[in-house]
């Protein structure tokens, strides 16, 4: 490549990258994007570092494979298993693991091994005093008793007293 031909190529070039090239130097490597793993940020410690984690969440389980046999048969690995709930929280993909003590649920959530052969399969700490707050505002709507159907029923008793009187 002549010399004419390189520095115009380079002209192109952003300016930073341009420096590196002259130099003849690789350039520096990015940061990894988190955001890839479906998180922000990097990996987080457990909610209570004290020990008192026991339970992780999983989460995109195929509905085939989400059932007590599969998930014990992979998880178990990583230590004694105390309780397994399918369908966490009404979710047909989700699923709740609870080992015997922290150590055992770290060892699991830290492996890089996919989940029952499946990258999709995700893993979390289960946060259950965070549950609450990150419900949607309509969620906690449906937890407080409706007025609209209160007014109903006392306008049906009504009408039933009237009836019966006249």
């Amino acid at each position: 490549m002549s010399a004419e031909r390189r520095s115009t190529r380079q002209r192109h070039l952003p300016e930073r990258r341009r420096t590196w090239a002259l130099l003849g130097l690789p350039r520096p490597k990015k940061n990894f994007d988190y955001n890839r793993l479906g998180r922000s940020g990097p990996p987080r410690p457990p909610p209570s570092s004290g020990g008192g984690n026991c339970s992780l969440e999983v989460k995109k389980v195929p509905r085939g494979l989400n059932d007590i046999t599969h998930l014990n048969n992979h998880f178990g690995k990583f230590g004694k298993i105390v309780n397994i709930q399918v369908c966490f929280e009404g979710d047909p993909e989700g699923a709740l693991i609870t080992f015997s003590n922290h150590t055992e649920a770290n060892v699991a959530y830290k492996s890089t091994e996919a989940v029952l052969n499946n990258r999709f399969i995700k893993v979390f700490w289960h946060n259950p005093e965070n549950k609450q707050e990150n419900m949607a505002p309509s969620a906690n709507k449906k937890l407080t008793k409706q007025p609209t159907t209160d007014v109903a029923q006392q306008g049906a008793h009504q009408q039933g007293k009237h009836q019966g009187h006249g």
